[in-house]
């Protein structure tokens, strides 16, 4: 999807659908664990007992802790784009149209989706600027967050 090979449509598909028949997925959030009697309790009230737990805690993404980046994501001509939202078509785009410069793949520091997914079209899009006709002259820049040690 973003190295402009599939449309995002092909990855489309509702969660349900991925989980083998064996499994039971519970779309529901949890309100209380008790590993005692091997139990949850959802915020619906359905306590569901277990053998085996399996845990997806979920991430938001909140875009609008960055100053800009909301109206960034919107601009076509930007040049900003991001895998993790509706502004992932724009990625392919966004590397197609860069002509010179610095093109700069980061990721936030913390707890990330897909710690580097984000990398992961640097060097597709290094390469599709190697193997241009033009051969733009764009470097690929990974800026890795610092994590302060304690």
């Amino acid at each position: 999807m973003g190295s402009g090979i599939c449309p995002k449509s092909d990855f489309n598909r509702p969660l349900a659908s991925l989980v083998p028949n064996h499994i039971s997925l519970i779309a529901e959030n949890v309100k209380a664990f008790s590993p005692t009697s091997s139990s949850i309790t959802t915020t619906t009230g359905r306590d569901v007992t277990y053998d085996t737990l399996v845990v997806a805690a979920g991430l938001q993404i909140n875009y609008d802790a960055i100053k800009g980046l909301p109206a960034a994501l919107a601009d076509p001509n930007s040049g900003v784009s991001t895998i993790y939202s509706s502004s992932c078509d724009k990625v392919w785009t966004d590397i197609e149209n860069l002509k010179s410069g610095n093109a700069v793949f980061t990721q936030p520091s913390g707890i990330v989706k897909c710690a580097g997914g984000e990398y992961s079209l640097m060097p597709i899009g290094c390469d599709v600027n190697e193997h241009s006709p033009t051969k733009n002259y764009v470097d690929g820049v990974g800026s890795v967050p610092q994590v302060k040690e304690e």
